[in-house]
Parts: structure tokens; sequence; C-alpha cells
């Protein structure tokens, strides 16, 4: 893949919306409860953000061990790039 093709590929991916998505505020906080909940209600786990991040990206940050287990378990993408080209 070309510089090109990885940056169009991002832009094309990740949401438009300043608002953090859900998911992602829960998987900020490590809030287990409300992560199982959305999952269960069908919310993609690999949601991506502003910033193309998704919400293993934060839950690996954080360091919210039990989080990022969760969402890994519900098919979060583990090496899926950020806006950066970081994976979590």
């Amino acid at each position: 893949l070309t510089l090109t093709q990885i940056v169009f590929e991002y832009e094309q991916n990740c949401t438009d919306t300043v608002e953090l998505p859900e998911i992602h505020r829960a998987a900020l906080a490590g809030d287990d409860a409300a992560l199982d909940a959305l999952l269960a209600a069908g919310v993609d786990a690999d949601e991506r953000d502003a910033s193309c991040e998704t919400p293993l990206h934060k839950a690996c940050r954080e360091g919210h061990y039990t989080t990022a287990l969760t969402l890994l378990s519900a098919g979060a993408i583990p090496n899926m790039r950020d806006g950066l080209g970081l994976a979590p």
C-alpha cells in the first residue's frame, strides 16, 4: 500500500462526529458493565472515532485490562491502526 492509500483508508473509516461514541466512553472509563450492554446491543467493537481510534486503543492506553479482553472476545481487531498509524 502507498501512503496515499493508507490515508484514504483511514479517512473512509473514521467518524466525522466530534462527540465520542458511547462505546469509546465505556472503554475509556473501564466501564465493563456498560461495555457488555453495548456489545450485547450490537454496537461494533471496532467502531472508530474522529481520530480513527477504536475502543481497544482507549482501553489499552488507559490500562483497562479486562475491558481490552472483553473487546477482544467480542471480535475487536487487535492490530487495527488509528489515524497516526498506531495499533493498540
